[in-house]
């Protein structure tokens, strides 16, 4: 986890004559797509068999392979993040979860394509940061009554996914995952931990519901940035695997 997405904030306040002039554009179009996405993340050609394996029998057991791989240095990197403690004062021990983003994302768009010549895990453990320079980026506050499963759900269209990055409730920090909207349901995966939430899974949504989002009067900023194609689940192991929830309005 970390406190905040990094930014550079650049003023143009002199140049607005100039600027209306003149079109600059150096943005890319989707988060993979800019300078070191793949930095502090490493291929493990030995995870691959396994990965295909594990996507021949279903797209949903490929997730969870995915989530509880892609951060094999977890414990290592708490122990190294605890010795750092007395010089950069930050008392988080897991601080990689962009990493793990992103090396979730890289796997997602392998399983999309069908392409598991490789499997990517993170070997960085430090702090991370995500570009705010990308067109599709959409940032937007989190208010108390919000639920943050739906606001996600909302913001991202079926049959899409994305790299999230959402507040987590009574802390000063927010934490990056990776969202999956199907036509039947949602996914948030959390490749820092591990852990995998099925949204249309009563226990799994009101889990992710308590922790992410925000418990005060004051908003919270959320960021996510659209990265492609949702993978194709089949219907059989959807309707075995994930309870149907009721939509929110026929609930009492």
């Amino acid at each position: 986890m970390l406190s905040a997405v990094m930014s550079k904030q650049v003023d143009f306040d002199d140049f607005d004559d100039f600027a209306s002039d003149l079109e600059l554009d150096t943005s890319s179009n989707r988060i993979q797509d800019t300078k070191g996405f793949t930095d502090g993340i490493i291929e493990q050609q030995d995870l691959a068999a396994e990965f295909e394996n594990q996507a021949k029998k279903s797209s949903i057991d490929a997730i969870e392979y995915v989530a509880a791989n892609c951060n094999p240095n977890q414990n290592i990197g708490m122990v190294k993040n605890a010795l750092n403690f007395l010089m950069d004062w930050q008392a988080a021990l897991n601080r990689n979860c962009v990493y793990c983003s992103k090396a979730v994302e890289l796997n997602l768009n392998s399983l999309v394509k069908n392409d598991f010549d490789t499997f990517f895990v993170v070997k960085e453990t430090s702090e991370g940061a995500l570009s705010q320079d990308v067109k599709n980026k959409q940032s937007f506050g989190v208010a108390k009554e919000d639920v943050m499963s739906t606001v996600l759900s909302d913001k991202v269209q079926a049959g899409s996914r994305a790299i999230i990055y959402v507040p987590v409730k009574d802390q000063d920090f927010s934490h990056a995952m990776n969202f999956i909207h199907h036509e039947k349901g949602s996914i948030v995966i959390d490749g820092q931990f591990g852990k995998v939430y099925h949204l249309n899974d009563e226990a799994d949504k009101k889990q992710f519901d308590e922790k992410y989002g925000t418990s005060t009067d004051k908003e919270r900023p959320c960021t996510l940035y659209v990265t492609g194609d949702a993978p194709v689940f089949d219907a059989v192991n959807i309707d075995d695997e994930w309870q149907v929830v009721a939509p929110i309005n026929n609930m009492i």
